[in-house]
């Protein structure tokens, strides 16, 4: 995957989480639950930005742990 679409993706995600974090704090009018919890959302999310973000790391040359060992 080359950086720009890494860079959109990363985009999405954070609009992703974004969004969902919204659902999840509105409250119903009429006081009831709702019937699908935004949480794991938030969390895949979460995931996907960290992966992602690991991803431009090692795209930049900064490496994760890797550098540092030379033999």
């Amino acid at each position: 995957m080359t950086v720009f679409y890494t860079y959109i993706w990363l985009g999405i995600s954070i609009l992703l989480i974004g969004f969902a974090v919204w659902r999840d704090g509105k409250p119903r009018q009429n006081g009831k639950i709702y019937w699908f919890s935004w949480k794991p959302v938030i969390l895949i999310g979460a995931v996907v930005v960290i992966v992602l973000v690991t991803h431009l790391l090692n795209a930049y040359g900064v490496e994760t742990g890797q550098g540092r060992r030379r033999f």
